[in-house]
């Protein structure tokens, strides 16, 4: 203390500044916004000044403007920071920079694959270890399983602190684990004997090596030749560099080798014509480069995938199928036909209909067939205005325009369907004669209201002197000249008064009067 209070006495002198040996008295330095506690650890620089009053200038070894942060190679040690306020005062602040007696260190970081069953011992990468702490993602830890943390980037913190001086050394850095490396790889399944070496494709960049019968020096290539035939194992290894201790990988997969390939195929067959059938490629095995040419009857293809042909047939019946390969690795081609029997019903319907309201018309299901000679059945809807639903040809009286639709089916799961429409002709007027002849010759002998859809009529006929001589609320039913109790009425002009309603509920209501001459 004597020498302290002697260098402030000095540069008190020297300087000319009113001093403050203690800093409340004129001015206060604050370290991170604190009352200084005397003593510091290096981890905890840089630190911030802050002078009160505000304004002044800060000085000293490790002083730059406001900021404390000495060099390495001065710490440890003991470091006095000057304050000069704007007023003229000067008051300092006497610092102890501890550090520890040694740093920690991460030595390594691993790097793991997922499916490794390594424990890792993390004192084993600490420079100081077990003298020292790890967390993991900020868990205390003392060991590492990648397979049980699974892909992703670990944040490793290594701590060793210093019981004398109470400071903390600290390094951090990453333990990474991610998915085995891919090895897979791309060659055909099947080579003909005589076809030339094929190349081996690897679509990462992960290319090891390959092994197994048939493989080249350059052991990128595969020659069926040296192979022979029969089938043979291709493995391929391949450990990431990163890791090539840790994080290794294989693929294998068998390679046949075969003579000139024998050709057929199979459908897997539809219930009914109308749906999809597959035909499948069912020779023997060829190489992936073949090439497929098919050809049907009376179809079209859907899909064409080479070895599976997807096709709809335009009818039942047996159809000529025909394939043709040709192998862009085995030498020479071939062909096969064959027929495939689609199965189902062929059915036609009548043209579409028109009528009168209130009259009928028939309609028909014709032309069925069926490829399995299964008894035909029928299914017409809506069945309310049909005389039948269940047979080919029912007759159909609708009120209003109306579409059947009949399903045929021959016992099996094939249905087929198609429909008829019936337009109806709605004529809301109707026709009296204005004479008849009721001389029972068989030619106009009535008088009746003709017309259609007609449901209801209240049909009065009267004579000249006003006297009722005819009523009927039936539309079928006419006036044959003849008085209520029978007798014969006279030649001459009769009236009528006619309400008619008809089948169409939204139709109006007619009525129609008139006089009608009787002769005999």
């Amino acid at each position: 203390m004597k020498k302290i209070a002697l260098l402030l006495t000095i540069l008190s002198y020297f300087h000319a500044i009113p001093l403050c040996v203690h800093a409340q008295e004129c001015a206060t330095i604050l370290i991170n916004g604190q009352t200084s506690n005397g003593s510091y650890c290096d981890q905890e620089l840089p630190l911030t000044l802050e002078g009160e009053p505000a304004g002044g200038v800060f000085s000293g070894l490790g002083v730059i403007d406001n900021v404390f942060n000495p060099v390495d190679d001065e710490i440890p040690g003991i470091f006095s920071i000057v304050y000069d306020t704007p007023d003229g005062c000067r008051v300092f602040e006497v610092i102890e920079l501890s550090t520890t007696d040694q740093e920690a260190e991460i030595l390594y970081t691993p790097f793991f694959c997922t499916d490794s069953d390594t424990i890792l011992r993390l004192a084993d990468i600490g420079n100081l270890g077990e003298d020292g702490i790890f967390l993991i993602d900020g868990q205390t830890a003392t060991t590492f399983e990648p397979a049980q943390a699974g892909v992703g980037v670990y944040e490793v913190t290594y701590t060793y602190a210093d019981a004398a001086t109470g400071c903390f050394s600290i390094d951090i850095n990453n333990i990474i684990v991610e998915e085995p490396p891919s090895v897979e790889f791309e060659m055909p399944l099947v080579y003909c004997l005589n076809d030339p070496p094929g190349e081996i494709t690897v679509p990462s960049d992960n290319v090891g090596t390959f092994t197994g019968p048939g493989i080249s020096v350059n052991g990128m290539s595969f020659d069926p030749t040296i192979a022979g035939l029969g089938e043979h194992e291709i493995l391929h290894n391949y450990c990431d560099f990163l890791a090539p201790d840790m994080c290794c990988n294989e693929a294998r997969v068998t390679i046949e080798v075969i003579e000139e390939p024998a050709i057929g195929f199979r459908s897997l067959g539809s219930s009914c014509f109308t749906d999809n059938d597959t035909i499948l490629y069912d020779g023997d095995p060829v190489p992936e480069t073949t090439l497929f040419d098919w050809t049907i009857e009376d179809g079209e293809q859907i899909y064409n995938g080479g070895d599976t042909l997807i096709v709809r047939w335009n009818s039942p019946g047996d159809k000529l199928v025909s394939v043709e390969i040709a192998n862009s690795s085995c030498s020479g081609s071939g062909s096969f036909s064959d027929m495939i029997n689609a199965a189902g019903i062929t059915l036609t319907t009548s043209e579409d209909q028109f009528v009168n309201l209130g009259e009928s018309v028939d309609i028909e299901a014709d032309g069925v067939t069926s490829s399995t000679g299964g008894a035909i059945q029928y299914s017409w809807s809506p069945a309310a205005t049909l005389s039948c639903s269940d047979c080919s040809q029912p007759l159909a009286f609708p009120e209003e325009t109306t579409t059947y639709i009949v399903s045929v089916s021959d016992g099996g799961s094939c249905v087929v369907t198609d429909s008829v429409t019936v337009t109806v002709i709605i004529n809301y007027d109707v026709f009296i004669p204005n004479v008849f002849t009721p001389n029972d010759d068989g030619n106009n002998d009535e008088l009746k209201i003709y017309g259609a859809g007609v449901e209801m009529v209240n049909f009065v006929i009267y004579d000249r002197w006003g006297g009722k001589v005819f009523e009927t609320n039936d539309p079928s039913m006419g006036w044959n000249g003849t008085s209520a109790n029978g007798k014969l009425l006279n030649t001459g002009v009769y009236i009528y008064v006619a309400e008619i309603t008809f089948v169409d509920p939204e139709a109006p209501q007619l009525v129609k009067k008139g006089s009608v001459t009787l002769m005999r």
